[in-house]
């Protein structure tokens, strides 16, 4: 499963919005409820207004700020949980070459549930 609006950041900040928690907030539940053995990555990115290494150290920080929201207030464990950057990979732009206002898009994270755990696993046959 993937959540492509987890939540948007303003240009070159990594702040958490209020408007955004609602979402995390609902997405931690959903798990917490649903698969509690699953694992998250928290993916950033960021729009291509700054320098590559910048971008990228930006989209963890995004990353960083979503994943510490989803274990501090959405009670999910910390081992859980990680986060890691695409920066401004131009392959996962939403909107290719954007920045400003236009770019909004673009400076997010995704959440995806890598991992759902073991619901049944198969029966083996003994021999």
């Amino acid at each position: 499963m993937r959540v492509e609006t987890g939540a948007h950041f303003a240009t070159g900040d990594a702040t958490l919005s209020e408007e955004d928690k609602p979402l995390l907030d609902d997405f931690a539940k959903a798990v917490s409820s649903n698969r509690s053995d699953a694992l998250i990555t928290v993916e950033g990115f960021a729009d291509p207004s700054g320098s590559t290494a910048n971008n990228r150290r930006l989209g963890l920080h995004r990353a960083e700020a979503v994943r510490d929201y989803l274990v501090s207030s959405g009670g999910l464990a910390a081992n859980q949980v990680r986060a890691v950057s695409y920066g401004e990979d131009k392959n996962r732009l939403v909107r290719a070459g954007a920045t400003g206002d236009a770019g909004h898009d673009n400076r997010r994270v995704s959440l995806v549930v890598d991992y759902a755990g073991v619901s049944a696993a198969p029966a083996t046959a003994s021999m």
